[in-house]
């Protein structure tokens, strides 16, 4: 008898933990870029630029560049937002001092839900030609950190997920973006999202470092955003922050020479929306 009351006490405590676990199955979240027409957002982006290599020797170069950026939603149709991005007041501080650089054109990319930029153009010259802003295509970077790359069904927290896309630069060629992806938390509304982004670039032509007013071909460009943080807020559709590292490599086409050479450094975005710490 004895063995029949404890079989169903068994019994009965394997089917409540079992049911409870039925009821406890892990969240999902679905990640959209899906912005209300007219969002608005505004923050600062700072570079520093740890070193540049030529033909694989470390020069032992280091600057700062930092930024505005400006974000304004127009138009969304069909789930298509247009997303004009400006970036301006950019500053370069290095060993030989500080500088100006000139505000670059504002661009408008149309931005699909899961964050592929599916309109618009990039200026290829200012996208790829930034060498006197320290190498870095800031406003590349922004474009990129502002907006996610998304996975196309709801994902729990720990999920993985790979992107690939594509996109035309005028006057450089097809560039091809490899993303991968892990949700990392959700607090409230905010997901944290860890990427490692890869970009191939295609040849083009930019400044000559070692000649003002020359251009020369660049080859072989790949640019690599590793140990990147994103902030994401769900409800608004916005990047509240972005911090990683970068690796920029390719070879520079002198007259007399190809010479392999790369940049490194660290980045921060972070929007003027997201709290300063010790502030709540």
């Amino acid at each position: 008898m004895k063995r029949v009351i404890y079989a169903t006490i068994i019994c009965a405590l394997a089917a409540f933990w079992l049911v409870a676990a039925q009821g406890q199955q892990p969240q999902e979240y679905l990640l959209r870029y899906t912005p209300q027409p007219g969002l608005a957002d505004e923050g600062m982006l700072k570079v520093k630029v740890v070193d540049v290599t030529y033909q694989g020797t470390p020069m032992g170069v280091s600057a700062t560049a930092g930024a505005t950026y400006k974000i304004k939603v127009g138009a969304v149709e069909n789930d298509i937002a247009s997303v004009n991005i400006a970036v301006s007041n950019t500053q370069v501080t290095s060993g030989e001092g500080t500088w100006n650089i000139a505000n670059p054109p504002a661009l408008t990319v149309k931005v699909n839900p899961v964050g592929f930029f599916v309109g618009g153009q990039f200026n290829g010259q200012v996208v790829m030609g930034q060498i006197d802003a320290g190498a870095i295509p800031l406003q590349l970077l922004t474009a990129l950190m502002v907006t996610g790359r998304f996975p196309d069904e709801p994902v729990e927290v720990g999920a993985k997920w790979e992107m690939k896309d594509s996109y035309d630069i005028p006057n450089v060629g097809r560039a091809v973006v490899r993303t991968q992806s892990t949700l990392e938390a959700v607090e409230g509304s905010t997901a944290v999202v860890k990427s490692r982004i890869e970009i191939l670039v295609p040849d083009f032509s930019g400044p000559n470092p070692l000649l003002q007013d020359e251009l020369i071909p660049y080859t072989d460009g790949h640019i690599v955003i590793a140990k990147l943080v994103r902030l994401y807020d769900m409800n608004r559709s916005a990047v509240l922050s972005a911090r990683g590292q970068m690796e920029m490599t390719f070879t520079a086409v002198f007259p007399d020479t190809p010479a392999p050479m790369g940049v490194t450094g660290d980045f921060e975005l972070r929007s003027a929306s997201l709290p300063k710490p010790g502030s709540e």
